[in-house]
C-alpha cells in the first residue's frame, strides 16, 4: 500500500513530467524510487512522518484557536525519527 509521501513523490515528478519508478522492494536495502530527468537517473528514499500523539494534541488545540507557545529547534522531530 502506497503511503501519503509516495503518492506525493508521484504527483511531484508527474508534474516535471518524468516518471517516478517504484523499486520492488528486495532482502537487501535499496532506494524507493528511480527518477530519470533528461540524462540524469537519480535515486530517493522516501520516508513518511506520521504525527505523534502529542503532535496531534497540539494540532487539535490550534485548530480549536488556542495560542501555543513552542519550545522545540527546528528539525529535530525530523532528526530523532531518521536516527531511529
Amino acid at each position: 500500500m502506497k503511503t501519503e509521501s509516495e503518492s506525493a513523490v508521484e504527483a511531484y515528478f508527474a508534474s516535471l513530467g518524468c516518471d517516478a519508478e517504484k523499486i520492488d522492494e528486495g532482502k537487501e536495502k535499496s532506494p524507493d524510487y528511480r527518477v530519470q530527468i533528461d540524462d540524469l537517473v537519480i535515486f530517493i528514499e522516501v520516508k513518511q512522518f506520521d504525527a505523534n500523539v502529542e503532535e496531534l494534541r497540539k494540532l487539535e488545540k490550534l485548530e480549536e484557536g488556542e495560542v501555543l507557545v513552542l519550545d522545540a529547534a527546528p528539525g529535530q522531530g525530523v532528526r530523532e525519527r531518521l536516527i531511529k
